[in-house]
């Protein structure tokens, strides 16, 4: 009895000794501790900061709130929407934010919103500010593993993508070997997402990257490993760009000086396979190799389409717009020059505050009776996808939630503005586009479209009349072309004010295309987001979200509604998704070069989220 008494006074004594050497974890650096480090981050040791500050808003306590259930989720504002010359629209931003924060809070998620002060000046560096802020969400994500996502509101730089791939083409019977350093997306937020890839060692301040397409005699077979392979020159030419995150695919080297097209030239090709210098050892082993994204990235910037007209001024003095901002009528003696935009940052904060009521109404389930069910529109004659199939493809976000969905084949712009008043939750729209316009076939009357569209027309119509040159508000100009002009009218006119609240997945072409491919500027420049397709879709046409491409292609986003269900209705999450399944996909791995799945096997890097990506279908 004594040795068992002993025995437990012992084993007491040790549980007690090894319950006072179990050290419990510290408790890892607030967010705010994290995001401090940065303040003054110059990345390049250049003399620029990169990061001027991140700070706390008067509003934000000294701890982020949430449980954290749902993940953390980070919001960083552009001081810009603070700022404006007007106290009350600055405090209702200020308002705005502090509701959609408590939004996240109530969906579990443990959230912190920051104020951005990034580098804004003439040095053209979007992508090494980008880079700045990358290495924040690493240490960030490293500390708060839950950290799920990253909402950007207002104006912040972009990742500007190239891409270089050996292509095999025959064209009229001769066969080709091209090498063309391609933008294949001007908003690439894979970049900012991806905390672990190789995307640093890719970024070039200024490109100049070569571009050969060379004829190689028929009977000649290629690519092989270790082969060199002579032909002729058919084009040759430096692609010249600023700012750039390149990667170059190819194993090619050009051996010879060229003296342009008709020179005899020859290349060595290392290898027929991809380099990926991207892509993590991780992501190599998939079975179609690509970067994944660690967190979501997705924006809500209105800086580009927050426009106003300011000339020209006629002969009465008079501006397009009247005293109470309404579009007018303009008399001129001689033809009037074109119309004169100006950047608004105080109209810039009212689509932005309008966005945020939109979605706070959403969350707390304010929705037309008919407004769960998914709706799609076709081009007439485009060839593209039915509408009926996009309403397949969308209504595996909710396989047997959805009411029935509504389809508008072979439609002209005034079907696309009565497609937009009927609600449905989720929209696919199936047009030729690009970075201003979705095309539609013209309508039967003007008048009809006017009437349609609920009043004044923010596109002006030039005539001669009374001896006088006129500019008249009008839909004449649009023509079969929805874009920022059909999308502005909409919203002032209030035109889709009952119909409810929307997510978008546009398959034009270069719908997220800031600048028409054309102009290589920096995020601040005015015209980065001009009128912009897929920011005019979203802020003026009831859109919460909306996944568009940055390129020229023909996909649609993969695994789109399984990620959504997957997620609980959450829309954003089939961004990250279409990473995840083209990665699962090995029909997508380039095999025999030439095929299109030397472009495609990275199609998801076309993609980009505007909107909110928290928010839920229902």
């Amino acid at each position: 009895m004594k040795g068992m008494l002993f025995a437990a006074v012992c084993a007491l004594m040790a549980d007690s000794l090894g319950a006072a050497l179990i050290v419990k974890p510290a408790p890892p650096p607030t967010i705010q501790s994290i995001a401090t480090r940065f303040n003054g981050y110059d990345l390049n040791a250049d003399g620029i900061h990169e990061i001027n500050s991140f700070t706390l808003p008067d509003f934000e306590p000294a701890a982020a709130l949430g449980t954290g259930t749902a993940g953390t989720a980070l919001v960083l504002v552009d001081p810009r929407l603070l700022n404006s010359s007007s106290p009350g629209m600055n405090a209702a931003i200020r308002s705005h934010l502090i509701n959609h924060r408590d939004d996240l809070v109530r969906e579990g998620y443990r959230t912190r919103v920051l104020i951005a002060d990034l580098y804004r000046g003439a040095v053209h560096q979007d992508g090494r500010t980008l880079m700045a802020v990358r290495r924040f969400l690493r240490e960030l994500r490293l500390a708060y593993p839950s950290l799920k996502g990253v909402t950007l509101v207002g104006s912040f730089p972009d990742a500007t993508l190239f891409r270089r791939v050996l292509a095999k083409t025959v064209e009229n019977g001769q066969q080709y070997l091209t090498l063309h350093p391609e933008r294949i997306n001007p908003r690439a937020d894979i970049v900012l997402a991806d905390l672990d890839g190789g995307w640093e060692e890719l970024y070039q301040p200024i490109a100049n990257n070569e571009h050969l397409k060379m004829s190689v005699p028929n009977g000649l077979g290629f690519p092989y490993n270790n082969q060199f392979l002579s032909g002729t020159v058919t084009e040759i030419s430096n692609v010249h760009w600023e700012d750039i995150f390149y990667i170059q695919e190819d194993y090619v080297e050009r051996m010879v000086a060229v003296n342009g097209p008709g020179s005899p030239v020859t290349v060595y090709i290392a290898s027929n396979a991809q380099r990926h210098p991207e892509l993590t050892a991780a992501d190599r082993t998939q079975p179609n190799p690509i970067a994944r994204p660690e967190i979501i990235v997705s924006r809500i910037d209105a800086k580009g389409i927050a426009l106003n007209p300011t000339g020209p001024i006629d002969r009465l003095g008079r501006s397009p717009l009247d005293s109470t901002g309404t579009p007018q009528s303009l008399e001129f003696d001689l033809p009037p020059a074109a119309i004169e935009w100006s950047h608004d940052i105080l109209l810039e904060q009212r689509i932005v505050a309008d966005y945020f009521d939109r979605n706070h109404q959403h969350r707390i389930g304010v929705q037309h009776a008919w407004q769960y069910r998914t709706g799609a529109i076709q081009q007439r004659d485009s060839g593209l996808m039915s509408a009926t199939a996009f309403n397949q493809y969308l209504r595996l976000a909710d396989s047997s939630g959805f009411q029935p969905s509504r389809s508008w084949e072979q439609a002209d712009i005034v079907d696309y503005v009565n497609f937009l008043k009927e609600p449905a939750v989720l929209r696919g729209i199936s047009a030729h586009s690009n970075a201003y316009i979705s095309q539609f076939a013209s309508p039967l009357s003007v008048a009809t479209l006017e009437t349609a569209l609920g009043g004044d027309v923010w596109a002006w119509q030039s005539t001669f009349s009374g001896g006088f040159w006129r500019l008249t508000p009008s839909a004449q100009p649009l023509g079969g072309n929805a874009d920022w002009t059909l999308g502005r009218t909409l919203w002032e006119n209030r035109s889709l004010m009952y119909v409810g609240q929307t997510f978008y997945v546009h398959g034009g072409c270069g719908v997220n295309v800031p600048d028409d491919n054309w102009h290589n500027v920096s995020h601040d420049d005015f015209l980065h987001g001009f009128k912009n397709n897929a920011d005019s879709v979203m802020f003026f046409e009831n859109g919460l979200a909306l996944l568009a491409r940055g390129k020229t292609f023909y996909d649609l986003p993969s695994g789109f509604g399984e990620y959504v269900l997957l997620n609980g209705g959450r829309f954003g999450f089939s961004w990250r998704g279409s990473f995840e399944t083209d990665g699962a996909n090995a029909a997508l791995k380039p095999g025999t070069n030439g095929d299109a799945r030397v472009w495609s096997n990275k199609k998801a890097y076309f993609w980009g989220l505007r909107g909110d990506w928290t928010v839920r279908l229902r």
